[in-house]
């Protein structure tokens, strides 16, 4: 999805897009501005998140190129990649943030959420969105994804592994691509540690925890994989001309927007090997129906039963 890094300065995002307006900590352009997200922005965040995306990604490029391990090392290479690529570089100043006494993240005017397994948030109660910050570890290691581990060639497992920070920002603009909760990659933290996405504020989902998963992952196309892979509710859907897996869906990724609508947030992802299609008949009939429920040529998965003749039953 995230294909090379754009050509020139400027994507034509700035200035024409009247789904764009100015952060109001940050100065720079952002689709989520308050707890509801238009369809005409969701749809402008795509190219947005496509652009910062690969931008960021040749900002790190040219980080490892000049081999410098000094932070202000890093800022110099990042920074005139980031100026031509037109990539915002933060200053965690701005949103208030810096670190008390005991080394955490505070912020002097957003409020501190309880944070994930991959990211800190602070939220904006005024405007209704929440700021994360993904820690960029040492290791490289940045999130997890769901990959297929095949111990013969008729079965799988699921395993959770390592991402790293592209397999993450990829994971954030599929998710929001896909009909999960909008999200939009801001950029990098001028000092090299963090990667700082937006989302607009979530509720609780509601007393009925299946029912909402249910709703939430018919609104992302995702469909169920029923047979041949163990060790996880999986699911799969399609988007930018891939098929991808969808895991993870436990009561902290299943949320509800500000009009009470279930939505899935900050879920795993992996893309589904083309290796494994000929292997797992049932991984390659849910590709294909998810494909085509993305194409609009179908409206709901096939029954079980869907072809067998009643008599045989």
């Amino acid at each position: 999805m995230i294909d090379g890094p754009p050509r020139g300065g400027h994507t034509g995002l700035h200035g024409d897009d009247a789904e764009l307006q100015p952060d109001p900590f940050l100065g720079q352009d952002s689709f989520i501005r308050s707890a509801r997200v238009s369809a005409g922005a969701r749809e402008a965040g795509t190219r947005l998140n496509r652009q910062r995306a690969r931008g960021i990604t040749a900002a790190l490029e040219a980080h490892a190129s000049g081999q410098s391990t000094q932070v202000d090392g890093w800022f110099a290479a990042a920074a005139r990649v980031a100026a031509e690529l037109d990539v915002p570089l933060v200053s965690l100043e701005a949103l208030g943030i810096g670190f008390d006494d005991e080394d955490h993240l505070t912020s002097r005017f957003l409020r501190p959420l309880t944070g994930g397994a991959e990211a800190k948030p602070f939220a904006d109660d005024q405007r209704g969105v929440v700021y994360k910050l993904f820690d960029l570890r040492d290791s490289g290691a940045l999130g997890k994804k769901i990959l297929l581990q095949f111990g013969n060639p008729w079965e799988a497992d699921v395993r959770m592994v390592d991402a790293v920070l592209f397999e993450t920002m990829e994971k954030l603009a599929v998710l929001h691509d896909a009909g999960a909760h909008p999200t939009e990659i801001i950029g990098l933290a001028d000092t090299g540690d963090y990667l700082i996405v937006k989302q607009p504020m979530a509720q609780p989902h509601g007393p009925d925890l299946d029912e909402d998963r249910r709703v939430a992952v018919a609104a992302m196309k995702a469909l169920p994989v029923r047979g041949g892979i163990r060790g996880g509710d999986l699911r799969v859907f399609w988007v930018a001309g891939k098929a991808w897996l969808l895991g993870d869906l436990h009561r902290g990724n299943v949320m509800r927007d500000e009009d009470g609508v279930p939505t899935i947030i900050d879920a795993l992802i992996g893309q589904v090997p083309t290796s494994a299609l000929g292997s797992l008949p049932a991984l390659s009939k849910a590709v294909q129906e998810a494909r085509e429920m993305r194409e609009g040529t179908r409206t709901r998965a096939s029954d079980l039963f869907d072809g067998v003749n009643d008599d045989e039953l």
